[in-house]
């Protein structure tokens, strides 16, 4: 059985089943409640779902029995014994040897909660024997009637078993699949069925939780103790017998649903794979359409209320005195002083101020930070350190194919002859700066993040932000600029530019 699905006879409530039989809708209900039910002619009316069937001459007794393994009872040619506690005239299906009576479903559960009878030994009657059900089914051997083989394959275009000379002597030009994966998939096409079945299940008990909520509140706003109370009472009954139906309406959609969940579940996982197949494509048909049934509407109930007649001033001034308007008083609002609003500089203004000046004997190469307010310089077989005062510090002999210096840094910055690109470590493009006829020759960034750009053409250093963001232009020809090639900042924050007359010039303008 499902789980968390309690499935029991849609007549007599009862969870244990006398002599089941399934009905065409794939509900299942006790062989004696069936035979208690109008029948018109052969025809006969699912009590849940409302299908309507037609019956062989032997009646409901010659309806399918229920195919798999089910708790239930054998109804013997005897008449059954009916239960001894209750006046329902349900069939007994237990027996308390202590008490020696019959118990029906219900009372052999309240009859066990009972303190001075919950240690009784309860038996039950005659069980029908698993072993007997439907041997037919249980027993039928996966194998090939004409080959006498297993049955491993499946033919899509035959919809049939096929074992491997079946294949190969009549079915090779056929679409095959391997049975045992033919058959998960749609054991699983129902198991998504049967999960949507309980979805709407829970959504009805939800319902039915909403239903009795909204009964208790219509039950207190109907309360009244007022001379109209005869012409409540007979509304209330009206609306009353309208909570009660749509609350069996719900009850009764649940047990369909829990019925067909149950039959479905017992055909997925204890049914052979012939009798599955065989039944595959109705089950689900059956699956589809209870999905796609509406859930029923709530009926509309009477919203009581009193009906007012027209009321006059007499009337008012009767019940709550005479209306008099006094004058207001004058409110003194409170006058706040303007404060002037100070004005605030986002960005800082920087001037250059020129430190030295000074000319080296050879082409400079390349140019880099040193240690405090130095810098190395490279010249053709050469790299020497000076101040920015230019006085040379120390030097040593070079390569002659060694043209540039290096410094690595955790950001990287490129650029080309008329755009900086700013990248990130993975050189994705953050960020561009860009002037219209401009050569950018030269780069630098300063400890505050601050980046500067030389432009070659137009004898300028800009300013920029540490994201590419212009700031300000910094140098420029005034400042005796001339076709920088390159330049650096130092670990002091002084600017070191070197243009194309071999003349280095050093700037502050932090």
């Amino acid at each position: 059985m499902a789980e968390g699905c309690n499935s029991k006879c849609g007549i007599c409530l009862s969870f244990i089943f006398t002599e089941p039989k399934l009905l065409h809708c794939y509900h299942t209900f006790c062989l004696p409640c069936l035979q208690k039910l109008d029948m018109n002619g052969n025809k006969i009316t699912c009590p849940l779902c409302k299908t309507k069937m037609s019956l062989s001459d032997k009646g409901v007794v010659g309806l399918k029995s229920y195919p798999f393994r089910l708790e239930y009872v054998k109804v013997d040619n005897a008449v059954m014994d009916a239960c001894d506690l209750c006046d329902e005239q349900n069939f007994a299906v237990s027996k308390c040897l202590e008490c020696k009576i019959n118990l029906c479903s219900n009372c052999r559960n309240y009859h066990g909660k009972l303190k001075a009878s919950k240690n009784h030994t309860i038996q039950p009657l005659k069980i029908f024997d698993s072993e007997e059900l439907d041997q037919t089914i249980s027993n039928v051997k996966t194998k090939c009637k004409e080959h006498c083989k297993e049955l491993t394959l499946f033919c899509k275009q035959c919809n049939t078993s096929l074992c491997i000379e079946c294949l190969e002597e009549t079915h090779h030009c056929h679409q095959v699949e391997n049975l045992s994966m033919f058959l998960q998939t749609k054991k699983e096409m129902l198991l998504v069925r049967i999960a949507s079945l309980k979805a709407r299940i829970s959504f009805l008990q939800n319902t039915a939780e909403m239903v009795k909520l909204k009964e208790i509140n219509y039950n207190k706003h109907c309360h009244t103790e007022t001379g109209c109370k005869n012409i409540i009472d007979n509304i209330k009954k009206k609306d009353m017998k309208e909570f009660d139906k749509y609350m069996n309406q719900i009850e009764t959609e649940k047990m369909s649903l829990s019925g067909l969940i149950m039959t479905t579940d017992d055909y997925i996982n204890q049914s052979s794979d012939a009798h599955f197949l065989a039944e595959f494509s109705v089950i689900r048909k059956r699956l589809d359409n209870t999905s796609c049934k509406s859930v029923n509407i709530f009926p509309p109930i009477h919203d009581l209320g009193y009906e007012w007649d027209a009321v006059s001033e007499a009337v008012i001034e009767k019940m709550f005195g005479k209306i008099i308007a006094r004058e207001k008083e004058k409110e003194v609002k409170p006058i706040y002083p303007h404060l002037p609003v100070p004005q605030l500089c986002l960005l800082p203004a920087h001037k250059a101020v020129k430190l030295s000046e000074f000319v080296v004997p050879n082409e400079v190469l390349d140019i880099i930070p040193a240690d405090n307010d130095n810098a190395w310089l490279l010249t053709p077989r050469l790299a020497c350190m000076y101040t920015n005062k230019g006085i040379k510090d120390q030097s040593f002999n070079t390569h002659d194919d060694i043209k540039r210096f290096v410094r690595k840094t955790a950001s990287r910055m490129l650029f080309c002859k008329d755009v900086v690109v700013f990248t990130d470590k993975n050189f994705i493009v953050l960020d561009s700066f860009q002037k219209l006829y401009a050569q950018f020759k030269a780069l630098a960034t300063d400890k505050y993040g601050n980046i500067l750009v030389a432009d070659y053409f137009s004898d300028i250093i800009y300013l920029l932000s540490e994201n590419g963001v212009f700031q300000q232009s910094l140098v420029n020809k005034s400042y005796g600029v001339h076709e920088t090639t390159i330049m650096i900042i130092d670990e002091c924050g002084y600017l070191w530019l070197v243009g194309a007359s071999k003349c280095i010039k050093v700037f502050s303008y932090q």
